[in-house]
């Protein structure tokens, strides 16, 4: 390999999947290269030499022979940066975290070079791994900016059909289909199954998600919960609307960072007194 050159980037590992009886291909999402997947041979080797320097959510150190061969670089080595510590043993945050590297891996496209998104994507995990719950609303900051990031960002402040602006107090029919809001006069033409209702409050919440630059000034917010699955269902049908994604991963991941929450608010008085 001594004939191609050595690429050097941080990369986060988002994907990890056999390639041989000893060997694996491990995808990253870098800020230099996008999205790139590389061999590493003999990784499932009893004596390897990288054992516990990468695993998925990791931030890494990566180098890499600069040949793609069938869509794959050959490995050269890795030192692991951020290892999400803070995680390890948690099992919920662990869904999570799966959630979100499934959702960098199946979203990005090939060769794209979106350096915003690998900082979004080491971003999210490092609040993941350092702050407490709540990690739902977490995940939905995080969804709304990928799609923002790849172009696809849903319309919450114009109708979608004749663009008026919708003011602040209004409610308002959500089409995962039209990619964003439909105002009340422009609604009675739309014969839609899956479109939803947003309440004021909703819409608003999304609006305030959307425009958040960091997931930190979010996370004294107050919803409850029928605000949370409204949110969450609404996210859903919109990403299966418009990315190929896993349905079944997100509905885990939201599920135990919703039982995190719930966790945290019995412990909360205990704690107190």
């Amino acid at each position: 390999m001594s004939q191609h050159p050595i690429a050097k980037t941080e990369a986060v590992t988002l994907r990890i999947s056999p390639f041989s009886n000893t060997s694996q291909v491990v995808t990253w999402l870098t800020p230099d290269y996008g999205k790139i997947a590389t061999v590493i041979k003999g990784a499932l080797r009893p004596k390897r030499d990288y054992a516990g320097q990468y695993d998925i959510g990791y931030r890494c150190e990566l180098l890499f022979y600069e040949y793609a061969h069938n869509g794959l670089h050959i490995f050269k080595e890795c030192t692991a940066l951020d290892n999400r510590r803070a995680c390890h043993g948690d099992w919920r945050r662990t869904a999570v975290i799966s959630y979100l590297c499934r959702l960098a891996a199946d979203a990005t496209p090939d060769g794209a070079h979106i350096p915003e998104l690998y900082h979004l994507t080491d971003d999210a995990l490092r609040t993941l791994a350092q702050t407490p719950p709540p990690h739902d609303l977490l995940m939905l900051w995080y969804e709304l900016h990928l799609l923002e990031l790849l172009g696809i960002s849903p319309h919450l402040r114009h109708c979608t059909l004749c663009k008026d602006h919708l003011p602040p107090e209004a409610g308002a029919l959500f089409s995962a289909e039209l990619g964003g809001v439909v105002c009340d006069a422009c609604a009675p033409h739309r014969q839609e199954s899956a479109a939803r209702r947003l309440t004021p409050d909703l819409l608003a919440l999304l609006r305030r998600w959307q425009r958040a630059a960091a997931f930190a000034p979010l996370r004294g917010v107050p919803l409850d919960a029928s605000q949370r699955d409204a949110l969450c269902q609404t996210l859903r049908h919109f990403l299966s609307r418009h990315l190929d994604t896993a349905p079944e991963c997100r509905a885990i991941a939201f599920q135990m960072a919703v039982m995190q929450v719930r966790k945290a608010a019995t412990e909360r008085p205990s704690a107190g007194g």
